[in-house]
């Protein structure tokens, strides 16, 4: 199969490079074998994102602009989080938007059919509430359990507290327990969806450890990417 050569456009966090100490946030980042353009979203911050700031909308739709420009075929987020202007974008902009991982709920519930429910497993469960999912297009009755990973100590101090240095074996850990955790706490997940972009890089490993099927940040893109 002849390869693309058409890019995504990748939005990313108005955060500082933390990539002098330890692994980076790219490394913790899956390797995509197609070109991805990025582009900063200015004052745009996960903090603001998880307290549902809508008005991050015109920094947001700003920078997706800046990628549309420069010649995109697609647009993305780095955080799952932007899917909150999921439906600005799709009004916005032609090239098509999938800011979240998220937006593969609908396809998931399909899958499963009354049999179970879709496992979140999410950066912040509380900011996974009933409005952030309407925003991101998810019929409210869709069954669906959701565990955060707020509570994990090293993926707090990260992304919380921007720490620099970033274990990656204790990140894996933490993820598996917060996946093993999540299905202990309710055993109808049949599905799971991982809202944070961190997370792709340890899919195998969350896979393996629970034993059921995982989408995510990747899978989303991989879907994205191939149908340009």
């Amino acid at each position: 199969m002849e390869k693309s050569a058409k890019k995504i456009g990748m939005i990313t966090l108005d955060v500082v490079d933390r990539s002098l100490i330890g692994s980076s946030a790219k490394t913790m980042w899956p390797e995509f074998p197609y070109p991805i353009l990025f582009q900063k979203a200015e004052g745009v911050t996960f903090e603001r994102l998880g307290k549902h700031d809508l008005s991050l909308r015109d920094p947001m739709l700003e920078a997706g602009r800046k990628l549309v420009e420069a010649g995109v075929s697609a647009l993305t987020g780095g955080c799952g989080f932007m899917g909150l202007f999921q439906k600005d974008f799709a009004d916005t902009f032609e090239v098509p938007p999938l800011l979240t991982s998220l937006c593969q709920i609908p396809m998931a519930a399909l899958m499963l059919g009354k049999k179970g429910k879709i496992g979140i497993l999410a950066a912040n469960s509380e900011s996974i509430d009933e409005a952030m999912l309407r925003r991101v297009g998810i019929d409210p009755t869709i069954p669906v359990h959701i565990k955060g990973l707020q509570d994990k100590p090293h993926f707090f101090e990260v992304i919380y507290k921007l720490g620099r240095i970033v274990d990656t074996n204790v990140m894996k850990r933490e993820f598996i327990e917060c996946a093993q955790e999540m299905i202990r706490e309710d055993p109808a997940v049949r599905i799971v969806v991982c809202e944070c972009t961190m997370l792709p890089v340890y899919r195998t490993a969350i896979q393996k450890a629970v034993g059921l099927p995982v989408f995510d940040w990747e899978t989303m893109l991989d879907s994205l990417y191939t149908s340009l």
